[in-house]
């Protein structure tokens, strides 16, 4: 396999190329990279058509880590008719005055989409009924994750409902008629991990151990205080040692301490 930098041209989803009647006309559509709302540098939407693709770079400081080396001989010119009805599907979804985060999201979801099919049906997206029977294979390959307790029910509904609104948005099906066969997968409240308000007794009395640790360390720090320390925290206490394992509470000491430990704190 031998990797290749290409030559690529971007566009904001604004500046993309159209005919009379809107449509995205592209004259390479392998080496259009796209800023698409959300995203830091532009997506480079036109290496999905190799299926063998790496990053550039993984450093997120430069634009490389958004852009791919590819293999030459993967490329599939079937790809090229996919790359312009997505783009066409983003420039809907723009209009439609999506927000930067519900895009980002999509477009992220559905890169995950096709990395996927590159590993598992190259042909996902050379013609409609391909683009069908790989969101079915994906959909099943969750379901059985899901029933493996590998993946969230709700994560794979999310990148199922990403992948089937695409086909629906290219191929125009309006009513779903495409994806019929496709068992659905919904999302559950149960698996929404929610964040507990706690009580303000509760925040009353973490606040007061809070405070009662920071006065008593930085007292140590300050005050130049000797080793080994006594920190209490609410009605218990620990001592600290200037050791790996700095904190030992009385049960853990073999015994009284007889005298103070002549190392001072670090300043």
């Amino acid at each position: 396999m031998t990797w290749s930098k290409r030559k690529t041209v971007s566009y904001t989803i604004e500046q993309l190329p159209t005919d009379e009647t809107g449509k995205v006309v592209l004259i390479d559509p392998s080496a259009v990279k796209v800023f698409i709302p959300g995203y830091k540098y532009a997506v480079d939407i036109g290496s999905w058509c190799y299926t063998e693709r790496k990053r550039i770079d993984r450093a997120s400081n430069t634009d490389a880590c958004a852009s791919f080396y590819v293999d030459k001989q993967s490329y599939r010119v079937e790809r090229l008719s996919f790359i312009c009805g997505y783009l066409d599907y983003l420039k809907n979804h723009l209009a439609l005055g999506k927000s930067p985060n519900t895009l980002k999201t999509a477009v992220g979801q559905f890169q995950t989409f096709v990395e996927w099919c590159n590993k598992n049906y190259v042909s996902c997206f050379d013609a409609k009924e391909h683009y069908v029977q790989a969101v079915h294979m994906f959909s099943e390959e969750k379901i059985s994750l899901i029933r493996k307790s590998k993946i969230n029910i709700n994560t794979a509904a999310t990148m199922q409902l990403v992948v089937i609104t695409v086909g629906r948005g290219i191929y125009h099906d309006p009513y779903g008629d495409l994806f019929r066969f496709v068992r659905r997968i919904r999302r559950s409240y149960r698996a929404v991990n929610r964040t507990v308000v706690p009580e303000d007794v509760a925040v009353s009395d973490s606040l007061k151990v809070y405070m009662q640790l920071f006065t008593q360390l930085s007292d140590f720090v300050l005050k130049f205080e000797m080793y080994p320390k006594k920190v209490y925290v609410g009605d218990e206490y620990f001592w600290c040692f200037p050791s790996s394992i700095p904190f030992a509470g009385p049960s853990a000491c073999s015994g009284p301490i007889r005298s103070p430990i002549s190392v001072q704190s670090d300043h």
